[in-house]
């Protein structure tokens, strides 16, 4: 496996704009928060342009909208329960040019507001307003005193370009929310937790479950719009104990689904529960393992997050610039950094 291009040209907006680049046969749809973002973009950017000799090159932003459900249980009787909503504005303003700008060795640039939940499109738009002003003039003191550390410092051997040109994309993928019962869930959680009951020696036990449906929608000045969303269902199971010798012990399972029928029945989940209590009594009575230092076999879910934390975290763009991360692949453009036996995939639109 090689990598074909700068790491440092990376967008670091997470899989959203790696699924801008996947979704292009898409037709994007009219949305309201899409029109109302590319209005106050276009307004934004057209007020910088005529009052000031540093305007803005890029400006994009980064709506995150969710719907949730949640409630957890302990023993057989709830310990939290709700629902709610929710709307977050992520805004990336940069100055200067592709080669040079506020951006250079920072650890990230992203900045989160709340937005108003009613679709009243002159409330949303003060605080787009608000929030780019603000951005823009932190961006030009930013600027200001990268060129003048530059100036008055060696020369950096990472003389990457800060960002880079891409192709406009307009997509539309949003998810509708799906119809909840919360006191069905509530009815779920107690009796899959009432199980730990039978095992006084367990101090704490608890069964949590959540319902998020989350659309996302990204404006850019490059004229990308897209609307991207996915519901997901997680529902977990946990315990936790003591050792004699004072060591804390825990055991948990949790299931993940797009939807409620994805998610084992209570019948096998209550199997589940049985299991997690047996193992961790079974943990707590066993004698502690000796020090091993060798090979390790990791799988399923374990080795998708040890790739992800080792390699795919370096490849992230502002993580390259930053002075205190692990700059592992930073000068290792085109070269190998796998054996050729090790396939990697990288297809966000992947469902399972």
């Amino acid at each position: 496996m090689k990598i074909n291009s700068p790491a440092t040209r990376l967008r670091s907006l997470g899989v959203l704009l790696i699924l801008v680049s996947l979704m292009q046969n898409i037709p994007a749809q009219t949305n309201f928060m899409v029109n109302v973002l590319e209005e106050e973009q276009k307004r934004a950017m057209s007020i910088f342009k005529s009052k000031t000799d540093m305007a803005p090159y890029f400006l994009s932003y980064l709506v995150t909208e969710t719907h949730s459900w949640s409630t957890s249980a302990s023993l057989g009787g709830l310990t939290g329960t709700g629902s709610g909503k929710g709307r977050t504005l992520d805004t990336v303003l940069r100055v200067g040019t592709f080669e040079l700008d506020n951006t250079r060795g920072r650890g990230g640039f992203r900045n989160s507001r709340p937005l108003p939940l009613e679709n009243d499109a002159d409330a949303i738009k003060s605080v787009l307003w608000t929030v780019t002003d603000r951005t823009y003039k932190d961006a030009v003191e930013s600027l200001t005193q990268i060129k003048t550390r530059l100036e008055t410092r060696a020369a950096e051997d990472n003389i990457a370009d800060d960002f880079s040109p891409a192709a406009t994309v307009r997509a539309s993928a949003p998810v509708t929310p799906p119809k909840i019962n919360l006191p069905d869930l509530e009815n779920r959680a107690r009796k899959i937790s009432a199980i730990f009951k039978k095992y006084p020696e367990i101090l704490n036990s608890g069964v949590n479950i959540s319902v998020t449906a989350t659309n996302r929608y990204f404006v850019s000045t490059e004229g990308t719009s897209v609307e991207h969303g996915k519901n997901l269902v997680t529902f977990a199971i946990q315990a936790t104990t003591r050792a004699e010798d004072g060591m804390d012990l825990s055991r948990f399972e949790t299931f993940s689904s797009a939807a409620l029928a994805g998610i084992p029945n209570d019948e096998e989940l209550l199997k589940f529960a049985e299991t997690v209590a047996k193992d961790l009594i079974a943990l707590k009575n066993a004698p502690v393992a000796e020090p091993f230092d060798g090979p390790a076999i990791l799988s399923g879910r374990a080795s998708g997050v040890f790739f992800h934390e080792i390699f795919g975290h370096r490849i992230e763009g502002h993580r390259q610039k930053g002075n205190a991360e692990g700059n592992t692949f930073t000068k290792r453009v085109n070269q190998e950094i796998v054996p050729p036996f090790i396939s990697v995939v990288d297809d966000p639109t992947i469902a399972k």
